[in-house]
């Protein structure tokens, strides 16, 4: 089955670029991209060129202080906004009585989450401004 070929392969390939963004450094996050392009470049030649062509842009958050780099490197409203609906539609079975209470999960959810970030964003904001 192509799956049970494939499903390790693929748990290999993103071992890595887990590592170079775990990396204590850029210099080293930098070495563990070499090593990872060096053994995946065959198999996977597109993947390879395009984290090369745009490893500057993610490894940018070595350009910040250190406790705040996992806040910036991992931060995706949209993906914690689709979680954020996925938990609170799972009790309900995905039923909804009509299309205005599914609406209201599905936009509603999001601009709560839109608004909460958007409040520590400021907070975080002005605290980093008057730290560094």
């Amino acid at each position: 089955m192509v799956t049970r070929h494939c499903f390790p392969l693929w748990r290999r390939f993103i071992r890595l670029p887990k590592l170079i963004f775990a990396a204590p450094s850029r210099t080293e996050a930098i070495r563990r991209f070499k090593e990872w392009k060096a053994k995946w470049q065959i198999e996977a030649e597109r993947a390879t060129r395009c984290m090369e062509k745009n490893l500057n842009d993610c490894l940018k958050f070595y350009d910040f202080p250190k406790d705040i780099w996992k806040t910036i490197r991992t931060t995706n409203i949209l993906e914690r906004s689709i979680r954020e609906v996925r938990r609170r539609t799972k009790p309900m079975g995905g039923v909804f009585t009509n299309e205005r209470s599914c609406n209201r999960i599905i936009y509603g959810v999001p601009q709560y989450l839109n608004e909460n970030w958007a409040e520590k964003n400021r907070n975080t904001q002005n605290e980093f401004t008057q730290n560094y």
